[in-house]
């Protein structure tokens, strides 16, 4: 524990002695948004000479806390044999609410749903939800598609237990809105689509195996960097053929998708990708509204109540989850 915290204490002194020398990267950005940026930067710099585990412990050690955890009510369960989080407002019976089902990201290799535990009470509350995480199995201990069948059991549970009229709503950041893509994929293959009443896509990873889809122009002001990407790639293990097609979304036909909201940041390595995608459910006829926060990072929405835009970003998910039904 004490290793764990000096190299936290050490990251956040690099951050704040480079924000002390360099103070701005950015117009829009506030102070603590961008020493939040570098912060990361450090932490992932030093991830990339460490074990995957390391990096899951920091950021474990890290999982935000803020006064939404105390308007919540939480329980650790599993759905279809996988462990999961589940929070809902307190005092509110979770059988009267929508579910939204979230895959935390992290490259399929990082994360967890106690690590996105403040994030998932802050959607709970505002949303008014049923917030269900999802613990997927991690590369590259499980290699890549565990954790697309993970999350596509769960979902599929779900849709069983609930009743036609009861909305059902998936979300993911990064990796994780690949896994919606993909559970979304997997069930219009079933014929199931409509099962899904909406999706929200957070800054989605949607092409690890090009490089040339990302806009590297921007590395040097988000958390990611085409180094960490290729470690996580790396990681997925050796069927390279079935990685391609649990994790690439190059040449997926979306019609008949359900509605979308996609959110990016608009100095993120991702911004070219998520650009692509966004113009090709449109022009699958998928109803997608997209909203670009200039010169954030990627994933910035999950570092409330640090980063004081991610506040912002979360109440539009909540008016857009409205519009859904």
């Amino acid at each position: 524990m004490l290793k764990k915290s000096f190299d936290v204490l050490g990251a956040s002194s690099s951050a704040f002695s480079s924000m002390v020398l360099r103070p701005k990267t950015s117009s829009v950005r506030t102070w603590r948004a961008e020493f939040t940026c570098r912060f990361v930067q450090m932490l992932f710099d030093k991830y990339l000479d460490q074990s995957d585990q390391w990096l899951r412990d920091r950021q474990e050690l890290l999982a935000m806390k803020g006064p939404a955890l105390t308007k919540v009510d939480q329980s650790y369960k599993e759905i279809a044999d996988v462990p999961v989080l589940e929070l809902c407002p307190k005092g509110v019976e979770p059988s009267t609410l929508p579910a939204l089902v979230y895959f935390h990201g992290g490259g399929y290799v990082i994360g967890s749903a106690n690590s996105y535990k403040y994030t998932a009470a802050k959607l709970a509350c505002l949303c008014q939800a049923r917030v269900i995480v999802v613990d997927y199995q991690l590369a590259p201990e499980s290699p890549v598609p565990a954790a697309q069948q993970d999350c596509l059991a769960v979902v599929d549970r779900l849709i069983e237990q609930l009743a036609a009229q009861d909305p059902l709503y998936l979300m993911g950041d990064s990796a994780g809105a690949g896994l919606v893509l993909n559970t979304l994929r997997e069930l219009k293959d079933q014929g199931r689509a409509g099962a899904v009443d909406g999706a929200i896509l957070l800054s989605p990873w949607v092409r690890p195996f090009e490089p040339e889809y990302l806009s590297k122009e921007y590395e040097y002001v988000d958390i990611l960097s085409e180094r960490v990407l290729q470690h996580w790639v790396d990681s997925f293990g050796d069927n390279v053929l079935e990685h391609k097609r649990a994790t690439d979304f190059s040449e997926t036909s979306f019609i008949g998708f359900p509605p979308m909201y996609v959110q990016a940041g608009g100095s993120e390595i991702f911004k070219a990708q998520v650009d692509d995608l966004v113009s090709r459910l449109r022009s699958d006829r998928v109803h997608t509204a997209y909203d670009v926060f200039p010169e954030m990072f990627h994933v910035f929405q999950t570092f409330s109540p640090l980063v004081p835009e991610a506040d912002r970003a979360l109440a539009l998910i909540a008016k857009k989850l409205e519009s859904f039904n």
